[in-house]
């Protein structure tokens, strides 16, 4: 005789019983989840950071083709155009289906982990880290409005050597949101607000979940996909969620 399923449904009802089957997220990492690992909206259901890194490197490509030697003032203009594409589509032609570029992607991010802050089931170490990680985010997001602007006026502009001016600041503002900038020249990048890029903004997120107990692991698509906000401020997790007892919701 197989003794086999009676052997593993008699181990299955033991973990059951010692609670040692999966645990539901918390909703504070559910929430640091769509910043860094998955969100239903952005190309690839990447996470809303990540998005923002590869708008971010992209705006900086197109940022380098405008100032390469020998482009004329239309050439220059186009590339600026990508630029301000990838930054915020929402400022020039949107691209078909394109909602995010690094702005609107770097701020979901950051409000989501400011919601991760505010749940009721939040780490004092989230509560401490995600404040600082969304103050030190404006620095980027203030380069994204001022590399808008810019390229609004040099795909404005009829003057040659205006458009090339205006290339390379759009170029310095670009590097500075991938790799950040040494404002005061002490050698550190990162140490001021202003100085801050997506590199030291991912540099402090991941320092954060290494800080966690219990440890932050990836969160599972379902719960990333799943979870509501009620009217009533409550997050919640969709009816049919493999979640466990006292993991129903949290109030921000």
């Amino acid at each position: 005789m197989n003794h086999w399923p009676t052997v593993f449904l008699t181990a299955l009802a033991g973990l059951l019983a010692c609670g040692c089957a999966q645990q539901a997220p918390t909703i504070s990492h559910v929430h640091v989840g769509h910043a860094i690992t998955g969100w239903p909206d952005t190309p690839g259901q990447q996470g809303l950071f990540v998005t923002a890194e590869e708008k971010g490197r992209s705006a900086l490509q197109h940022a380098l083709e405008a100032n390469q030697p020998g482009k004329s003032p239309d050439q220059i203009q186009a590339s600026i155009r990508w630029v301000v594409l990838d930054v915020d589509p929402g400022a020039a032609d949107r691209r078909a289906g394109d909602r995010f570029g690094l702005r609107q992607a770097l701020q979901g991010a950051i409000d989501h982990v400011g919601f991760a802050a505010e749940v009721d089931d939040a780490s004092r170490n989230v509560k401490a880290s995600a404040p600082r990680v969304v103050d030190n985010a404006g620095a980027v997001l203030a380069r994204c409005d001022s590399i808008v602007a810019f390229g609004k006026e040099a795909m404005a502009s009829s003057n040659p050597q205006e458009v090339k001016v205006l290339a390379t600041e759009i170029l310095r503002m670009a590097l500075a949101n991938v790799d950040g900038v040494d404002v005061d020249g002490d050698g550190v990048v990162g140490s001021k607000r202003e100085e801050y890029g997506l590199k030291q903004l991912r540099r402090e997120l991941i320092a954060m979940t290494e800080r966690e107990n219990p440890p932050y692991t990836t969160v599972a698509t379902w719960y990333l996909f799943n979870l509501i906000r009620l009217p009533s401020g409550l997050w919640v997790f969709k009816e049919g969620a493999p979640r466990s007892p006292g993991q129903y919701g949290a109030r921000y």
